[in-house]
């Protein structure tokens, strides 16, 4: 079978499915070079071992290789083999080992530092704090309009179709302060173009990171439910939930210090006073403490009101009784 025919059929059903410019982009990166070592489609799984293991720069390559080619093959075994034709090589084929790696993340400040650096153009800084403030993917960034902001929300439209995140203040003027163009968009260019301008806004305020490093950074800062980041981070299954869970250092130091052995035997020792922490503290926390101490306050004022009231009316007899 023809393979170059093959991937035009492939990539033809992955446009009519709907699938991302981005992923589109992905398949015909890997499978374009799997074409040409193999003009006729090899149907044992040993030309395809060899061709997954020319990607030596990093395993990660090498299993964007493994996965694009398995997806094809499923592809092809579905559309022109019938139940007795050949067997599928791709299920005997190894799947590349990748091994787990720490994933960076910016603390706060290095967000500060990227967020205040001055030389950044107005578009480019709102760009940077809505990313921030939502963790949105650079590719739903273009489909932004003025329109798909209400109050404190934003719609946002991306691969796991539409949904609403709230946006705080600071974004939501920052957004409402751009021009849009006559479409009504407010980030008018390619998803790519974008990726570029954050890579360099990177490098501009001396940190190294890219818009998909603020997705990570947002999951990993984030104090709230995992229910609520599926929700505000747009994915479809809990799978890369648990993935940028397992982000959260500060959320393990945290139950580290309260479940370990050492702790169930010596009890939780005093967390030190952390500065980059206790900025976390946002205003509706503290304002929530403030009106707890208050009730507490005033229950306590009326006890008193009462025990005066009691030895106001009889003290004499108070005073024996006690």
């Amino acid at each position: 079978m023809n393979t170059t025919e093959l991937l035009d059929y492939f990539l033809t059903h992955c446009q009519n499915k709907g699938l991302s410019k981005e992923t589109l982009r992905y398949y015909r990166d890997f499978l374009s070079k799997f074409t040409d070592k193999y003009p006729q489609l090899p149907l044992t799984p040993e030309p395809i071992e060899e061709w997954i293991a020319t990607f030596t720069t990093s395993p990660e390559r090498r299993y964007g290789a493994f996965r694009a080619v398995r997806t094809f093959y499923n592809f092809i075994e579905r559309r022109f083999w019938p139940e007795q034709g050949p067997a599928n090589p791709i299920g005997n084929v190894a799947r590349p080992r990748v091994l787990p790696k720490a994933k960076a993340v910016l603390t706060l400040d290095e967000l500060k530092q990227l967020l205040e650096y001055p030389g950044h153009s107005q578009i480019v800084r709102t760009l940077l704090h809505l990313l921030t403030d939502t963790g949105n993917r650079i590719g739903e960034v273009p489909g932004i309009k003025r329109t798909d902001i209400h109050g404190d929300t934003l719609k946002i439209s991306g691969k796991t179709g539409e949904r609403v995140v709230p946006i705080s203040p600071r974004v939501r003027d920052m957004l409402l302060a751009i021009k849009p163009d006559r479409t009504g968009r407010l980030f008018p260019h390619l998803a790519h173009w974008w990726s570029q301008v954050i890579s360099k806004a990177f490098k501009d305020a001396g940190i190294k990171g890219t818009a998909h490093l603020l997705r990570f950074t947002f999951a990993s800062h984030w104090r709230g439910s995992d229910q609520v980041l599926k929700q505000i981070g747009g994915w479809a299954t809990w799978t890369m939930v648990e993935h940028y869970s397992h982000l959260r250092l500060e959320k393990a130091i945290d139950q580290h210090r309260e479940y370990s052995p050492l702790a169930r035997l010596y009890g939780t020792p005093t967390p030190t006073l952390d500065k980059s922490r206790t900025a976390e503290v946002n205003t509706d926390t503290m304002l929530n403490l403030v009106a707890e101490l208050a009730k507490e306050l005033g229950a306590a004022k009326e006890r008193i009101k009462y025990l005066e009231a009691i030895l106001s009316q009889n003290p004499a007899q108070y005073t024996r009784q006690n």
